[in-house]
């Protein structure tokens, strides 16, 4: 092979535009890139400051945590209602044996229009509190239906956050050598 000398014009067949996704303050940049122009697929570029993206980030993880505890506490809430429906049940049957028995007492002049009337009352109100408690347990059912929709709307807003994050920084898209690329610590850049 003999070395042969060309000249000319060389353009690149894979040229890139880099671009910030958001705006913001540089806060670190790439010394590497600077000092060699080379660049390496996904190697960050630039950074800008996120400090007000880490805490965003951090207030939706923590709303999150959160609503799963309120999705915890939705589950005890329908526990302790379905006790008490059983509970309220099993009175009402009780109840009910118990006006049986004083309507045959009456019936049979065992007992006065009072007592009757006492064991009558005892079984409309027990009546009324099985309702009760079955609208109680509804109303925890529905509860936890809308803790399990808030819980997936605060995980959107995480993945949200947490993409605002990522923007913050500037990656290289492939292997390349960097043109044109001038950025200092400080500038504030806006998006592209």
């Amino acid at each position: 092979f003999q070395p042969v000398s060309l000249s000319g014009t060389v353009f690149a067949n894979n040229e890139t535009s880099l671009s910030y996704q958001t705006g913001g303050c540089i806060a670190e940049v790439s010394s590497q890139s600077l000092t060699t122009w080379e660049t390496y697929q996904g190697q960050i570029l630039v950074e800008l400051d996120d400090r007000n993206a880490v805490l965003a980030v951090k207030t939706a993880q923590a709303r999150l945590l959160d609503l799963e505890a309120s999705v915890a506490d939705s589950d005890f809430a329908i526990e302790v209602a379905k006790a008490d429906v059983g509970r309220v049940e099993e009175e009402l049957q009780f109840v009910e044996r118990e006006f049986e028995r004083t309507k045959v007492l009456f019936e049979r002049g065992l007992v006065n229009e009072t007592t009757f009337e006492a064991a009558e009352r005892r079984k409309l109100e027990t009546t009324f509190s099985v309702q009760r408690a079955k609208e109680a347990l509804g109303r925890s059912i529905s509860s936890k239906t809308r803790s399990l929709i808030a819980l997936d709307i605060g995980k959107l807003e995480l993945e949200g956050r947490q993409l605002d994050l990522d923007e913050l920084i500037v990656r290289a898209p492939h292997d390349g050598i960097l043109l044109e690329f001038e950025p200092n610590i400080g500038d504030c850049v806006s998006q592209s």
